[in-house]
């Protein structure tokens, strides 16, 4: 009886380390969302600021191109040129911008989602653990003779 009643305890214990252990790798599953969530918002960052070095590198060059071939400050045509060139470099900056934080907000998403199973499973894990231990009691008082102790 003593034997059932400590391999219930020994169960138990297992169990619940187990849990602890579940909920430890989700937890650290989670901090790494989260990190990732930074890096990619420094990534878009990155992104989003050599498309502008892009955009202007391109716009010294054709200013450059202009000025030696065409009078840049009174020619409407070439005004016109480097307005619209203006508005892509916009619209990627923008996009950039809109995929990081859509990605972001997946990734948060994704770490609560961790979070809660690192809570679920040690909730598990101790709900496990009693219902091993009340088995290996119900257990133990059955072979000892159905008495009311141990």
């Amino acid at each position: 009886m003593i034997f059932q009643v400590f391999g219930a305890v020994l169960g138990a214990m297992g169990q619940m380390q187990q849990a602890e252990a579940q909920a430890n790798a989700a937890k650290q599953r989670a901090r790494q969302m989260k990190i990732d969530r930074e890096v990619g918002k420094i990534q878009a960052r990155q992104q989003q600021t050599a498309r502008q070095e892009q955009y202007f590198d391109d716009l010294a060059a054709n200013e450059a191109y202009f000025a030696f071939n065409r009078d840049v400050g009174g020619d409407m045509s070439v005004e016109a040129f480097l307005n619209r060139e203006r508005e892509p470099m916009r619209q990627d900056i923008s996009r950039i911008g809109f995929q990081a934080s859509m990605e972001a907000s997946s990734r948060a998403t994704a770490a609560l989602v961790e979070n809660e199973r690192a809570k679920n499973s040690l909730v598990a894990g101790r709900l496990n653990a009693m219902t091993t231990l009340a088995y290996g009691i119900a257990q133990a008082q059955r072979t000892s003779g159905g008495g009311g102790g141990l």
